[in-house]
């Protein structure tokens, strides 16, 4: 059986039968967050978590503003727990940063429903857990931002990050292009041009020879796929 990494960040806020259930369920490794600096720098440090669970029921605000940060580092899947009567007033964010959501108090067998169902969305193989993944020639690093192929070192902005992230952690399937638009632009309204031209950008550090691609991949009229192992 394989065991999810789950992160919970105002872990403090929720009722102690359903953090008894999480703690319980043998399929979960469960770590506890106060703050989001805390979980910010879990996530530098040792990559991505499975799932990421953040309480909004306590202070809204402060949980949106963490689900901000820790996307900023990567794309996690992400489920809020809020209370119906902030349901209205955070709606739009969570659409923008969340995956799913449910209102608390949730029983525990349906908070881990929907982390079921979300997590059996992810690829087995999961390329974004790692801050340094390595694929023959080429490194990785995200906790610098940098890539090496070929004896080769570039930096990689924050938004070619993000792409790169998005394409790991769906590979080697293929991530639409509207998908990578609303995620790594959710609130810019940024264009397929926009896309076309970071991807440019990105392969022109990444490839041996970007006109032709060994690792990121069109699907012409869909979207883009990072090709584990390469073509």
């Amino acid at each position: 059986m394989q065991i999810a990494q789950i992160m919970l960040v105002a872990a403090e806020s929720l009722p102690g039968d359903l953090l008894e259930a999480l703690h319980d369920n043998e399929r979960y490794a469960i770590n506890l967050f106060a703050t989001a600096s805390a979980a910010a720098q879990h996530v530098e440090a040792q990559g991505s978590p499975n799932l990421a669970l953040i309480s909004l029921t306590a202070q809204p605000t402060a949980g949106l503003q963490a689900a901000q940060r820790l996307k900023s580092i990567l794309d996690m899947p992400l489920i809020f727990i809020i209370a119906p009567d902030d349901l209205q007033n955070c709606m739009s964010q969570m659409q923008v940063y969340g995956d799913d959501f449910v209102l608390s108090p949730a029983p525990p067998i349906e908070l881990e429903a929907r982390m079921q169902l979300l997590l059996e969305k992810l690829p087995v193989e999961r390329y974004d857990r790692e801050r340094i993944v390595q694929f023959d020639e080429l490194t990785i690093d995200f906790s610098r931002s940098r890539l090496q192929t070929n004896g080769k070192s570039a930096r990689m902005s924050p938004t070619e990050a993000s792409l790169l992230h998005m394409l790991l952690r769906n590979a080697p399937n293929v991530v639409p292009s509207q998908t990578l638009l609303l995620r790594v632009w959710p609130q810019n309204g940024a264009s397929e041009d926009t896309l076309r031209v970071h991807m440019h950008r990105l392969r022109s550090k990444l490839e041996a020879d970007p006109h032709n691609p060994v690792y990121i991949r069109t699907a012409r009229g869909i979207g883009y796929r990072f090709a584990v192992p390469p073509d």
